[in-house]
């Protein structure tokens, strides 16, 4: 022993043991003391060579009982060794992970005497009992949820510890993180978001010693954390025996001040303390006076301290039995010249002190003890740890502490829990994230919340489960696919990195995915691949897809010649010396062939693109070279325009040819492309990886001819390169990003790759998609879950007896209803139909309603030129009249419009400009003769 208080507690057991015997047998006790340094192996060895030594040179001094104490791990086993070669009896006041010895029997019933064992009698209740008391109370507490557990502690403990509720529980993870005291605060609590972050447990249990939680506390103060982790629960175990007190949340500062709980929030802790309703607490109070003001200091383990006054008391009361019964053996003697260590280890039987006190400790009756009942119950160890858990509130700056009792024990030895209508459920247990996406009908985005075949499957699994869960949506959309660092994107990444506990949707189960998540049973049958596209594919020609044959741009250039063609036309028939215009000047006659004015140019070059023609053309060369080669693009443009439109003709019946993913492949004119990462683009990525791992395997065999590697060469490629092809392809034309995208390239004349039910819900509930060719591939839905969540086989389970009951079925005929739109029937014949011709009617009819438009506009112009003319000619002769006499008004010619003075008639003879008559002309006229021209 090297600590004073564990000496003072054992001398003032001594003490009362003299003042008080338990019996008249034991009248003398007599105390050696030893030291043991911790962490020096050499000393303890040293210690019992010592006692051997002593032992032998003076039988006196021959111990009838070793109490070891010395309570580190260090040859937890030497005393026991020590205690077997000098025959003593041995108790410790810590559990000794120390095997049983077998005990070697006088009996001829083999039975017996094969299976006869004795372990290391010790006081203290094993550590397994404080782990499985936090496991039962961790499990009750977050009731119809099992959560995973998370429990931090700096011992070294792990999955080799034995739970109360593994049968029940078996699938619940258990996730043990040790904690060092001289961790740094910013790691320790980047340490702690991360685990929290990951396994999203609603409870964190606490068993560290009071500097380690010393550290954490001051970490949480230190540094900002998330509003979440704070709301997480916190159940510590606290080795106090100070009653309705949590002594592992209090510490001192560097100021000397005793602060409790985090000083910048108010948090409510549970406690789980030992049981002392059964104490001996007379004997507690001894021990806490004996220890005086040390007893409260954060730094010693009560525990320790009462055990070691507990061990000597126990040892005494087993001697104390077996030496009334007259069964404690004489003392083991050593040979001369030797020591009892060096000595051979004597055969373990029941006629040794080993064994009789061990097998009496094991029959001692209970008792009340300073830690509570101590009951050996037919074993050498303690198995009664009974635990009581307190509700603790520590608020204000020096942390105030209240705990309150919620009457709720835990029996290790019986595993039983009492007071179960007194337990405190947890106020912020939390829920299960669910990671969905819009993909109908599979899940569906609605004002009120989300619906769908896959939700409402899982909401039928919650409801079995009362499962706490809240809908999460993703946001890009993905469902995930492997990235080449081998990591996961999407869905299953969230998943698989337990940012999320659930994923609903087509989700595909896939060799890679299962890796990655866990996947329940497939709750939906067997889905492909099928090639979508649209009911109208094949006539997709719109009213006006003769204009689709030039791009924008092109029918611009075309407009912008016609119109620099006609200006060029009429300026050099204006300008040219030799056009007709300029020629009837001239000679100041008629002109000979058409006059190109603006008016004239535009319909010529007009009617030369429609092939028509006007009957006369330019006389002047420089005209007609211009004219021929506008004559010459005509021919051209229209023999472009001809051919593409004819080859846009051909191509819309083209989609109805292709039935197969092979004929899709070697046609390039009908695109096709599937959804970004998703499991389609998944499937031909692999196609493709596939056919080039193929390729390069037949490559290597191939080009390096050895004898056996010669049949391989082949003249021709052996390897069909189709899905290569098609993901290349699918690469340059683009992906979709949703299956909203996806229709939209359909509808816009593409085919596109969809799961075979998206594909059947769309086509039931639209009438322009239909499927083409038959499905491609075959596999499996399943709901994705966490890497070995507890809640997989609760879900398998529910999923079964939902297929049994034909629930699924119902299911999948309410979302997958046929021909819910009422779609008409579709016609089989191949013509085209009013829809795709109409725009030459639109064309035509705008002709119609123009040409009226005009007529009308010239009807008006003309009557208010000739009000004018006429009105102009009157005021002309009424200016006149004195002067002359006015003649027969049949005989006055009708003036022609001003605007048509000097124009020439169709057949080109020019129009005569009437003049009003002079005075000194009508001097020369005859009435009733007609003037001269």
């Amino acid at each position: 022993m090297e600590r004073t208080d564990i000496r003072s507690v054992v001398e003032m057991a001594v003490e009362e043991i003299r003042t008080n015997p338990p019996s008249p047998v034991v009248n003398t006790v007599t105390l050696s003391n030893y030291l043991v340094v911790k962490g020096d192996a050499g000393a303890a060895y040293q210690l019992s060579e010592t006692i051997c030594s002593e032992v032998s040179k003076d039988p006196d001094k021959h111990p009838d009982i070793i109490v070891d104490l010395s309570m580190f791990s260090e040859n937890q086993c030497l005393f026991q060794h020590t205690a077997r070669q000098i025959d003593a009896g041995i108790i410790t006041a810590e559990v000794r992970e120390c095997s049983a010895l077998q005990v070697q029997s006088n009996s001829t019933d083999a039975l017996e005497a094969g299976f006869l064992t004795i372990g290391l009698p010790s006081v203290r209740f094993p550590e397994a009992a404080s782990i499985a008391s936090l496991s039962a109370i961790a499990g009750r507490l977050l009731t119809s949820l099992c959560s995973d557990t998370v429990l931090f502690t700096d011992e070294l403990i792990g999955p080799h510890m034995v739970f109360s509720d593994f049968e029940r529980l078996q699938f619940v993870g258990r996730y043990f993180i040790q904690l060092q005291e001289s961790t740094k605060p910013t790691e320790l609590i980047g340490f702690m978001e991360k685990i929290h972050r990951v396994v999203q447990s609603g409870l964190w249990i606490m068993k560290v010693s009071g500097n380690t939680m010393k550290n954490i506390l001051n970490a949480m103060d230190l540094h900002r954390i998330s509003p979440s982790m704070l709301n997480t629960s916190w159940l510590i175990y606290d080795e106090s025996l100070n009653p309705n007190q949590c002594q592992l949340l209090c510490y001192t500062d560097s100021g000397g001040k005793t602060r409790c709980g985090l000083q910048k929030n108010s948090k409510e802790f549970l406690c789980l303390k030992l049981d002392l309703n059964k104490a001996d607490l007379a004997a507690l109070a001894r021990v806490k006076n004996r220890v005086a003001r040390t007893w409260d200091d954060p730094r010693l383990n009560q525990l320790d301290v009462t055990f070691a006054y507990e061990a000597i008391r126990t040892a005494v009361i087993a001697y104390d039995e077996v030496s009334r019964k007259g069964n404690w053996p004489p003392k083991r003697t050593a040979e001369p010249g030797t020591t009892l260590c060096q000595m051979s280890t004597p055969n373990l039987t029941k006629d040794t002190r080993y064994y009789r006190f061990a097998d009496t400790v094991r029959k001692l009756p209970a008792r009340a003890g300073s830690v509570g009942e101590i009951i050996f119950n037919g074993s050498v160890i303690n198995t009664n740890a009974r635990m009581r858990l307190f509700r603790c509130k520590i608020s204000g700056e020096m942390g105030t502490q209240q705990c309150i009792d919620v009457n709720f024990t835990y029996s290790y030895m019986t595993n039983e829990m009492n007071g179960i209508s007194e337990f405190p459920e947890l106020s912020n247990r939390q829920a299960l994230r669910v990671l969905v996406i819009h993909d109908p009908p599979f899940v569906v985005k609605t004002q009120n919340g989300w619906t769908g075949y896959s939700v409402e499957v899982f909401e039928r699994i919650a409801k079995d489960m009362d499962l706490s869960y809240t809908f999460v949506e993703q946001e890009n959309e993905i469902y995930g696919v492997k990235l080449p660092d081998g990591q996961w994107n999407g869905m299953i990444g969230e998943i698989a990195s337990k940012h999320a506990d659930i994923g609903l949707g087509p989700i595909i189960q896939d060799g890679e995915r299962k890796m990655a998540v866990d996947f329940t049973i497939p709750y939906y049958d067997s889905a492909g691949l099928t090639m979508l596209i649209s009911e109208n594919s094949d006539q997709t020609l719109g009213p006006f897809f003769f204009l689709e044959v030039f791009t924008t741009p092109v029918w611009i250039c075309c407009i912008i010649c016609l119109v620099v063609v006609s200006l060029l036309v009429y300026i050099l028939d204006k300008f040219s010396p030799y056009s007709y215009q300029n020629q009837a000047v001239r000679t100041d006659g008629p002109s000979e062939g058409t006059i190109f004015t603006l008016k004239e140019s535009v319909w010529y070059v007009l009617g030369a693109c429609t092939q028509q023609g006007e009957s006369l053309d330019p006389r002047s060369m420089s005209t007609r070279i211009l004219i021929t080669g506008h004559w010459i693009f005509v021919v051209i443009m229209i023999s472009m325009f001809s051919a593409n439109l004819s080859a846009r003709l051909t191509v819309s019946g083209l989609k109805e040819e292709i039935k197969s993913l092979e004929q899709l492949a070697v046609q390039t004119d009908v695109r096709y492309t599937v959804r970004n990462n998703s499991a389609e683009y998944a499937f031909f990525r692999k196609m493709y990886e596939i056919e080039e791992s193929l390729f390069r395997i037949w490559r290597d065999l191939s080009m390096n001819m050895t004898e056996s590697t010669s049949n391989y060469s082949v003249w021709q490629y052996p390897i069909t390169e189709r899905y290569g092809i098609i993901f290349k392809r699918m690469n340059e034309w683009g992906f979709t990003t949703s299956t909203a995208d996806s229709l939209r390239r359909v509808r816009s004349g593409s085919v596109v790759f969809m799961e075979s039910p998206l594909a059947a819900y769309h086509i039931a509930s639209s009438c322009d998609l239909k499927q083409l060719g038959e499905r491609i591939g075959s596999w499996h839905y399943g709901i994705a879950l966490a890497p070995k969540s507890f809640l997989t086989p609760h879900f398998n389970t529910i999923i079964l007896h939902m297929k049994s009951e034909n629930e699924l079925e119902k299911l999948e005929k309410k979302w997958w209803s046929t021909n819910v739109t009422n779609c008409p029937e579709t016609s089989s014949s191949s013509g085209f139909t009013i829809d795709q011709v109409g725009g030459m009617f639109i064309l035509l009819a705008c002709g119609f309603v123009l040409g009226g438009i005009i007529l009308v506009i010239e009807l008006i112009v003309f009557r208010v030129v000739i009000r004018r003319a006429e009105k102009k000619a009157q005021s002309a002769v009424t200016q006149e009249a004195p002067n002359i006499e006015k003649p027969p008004q049949s005989h006055i010619p009708t003036p022609l419009p001003e605007g048509n003075s000097g124009e020439q008639h169709e057949n080109g003879a020019s129009h005569e400009r009437i003049v009003p008559i002079g005075h000194n002309e009508m001097d020369h006229i005859q009435p009733g003769v007609k003037a001269p021209n």
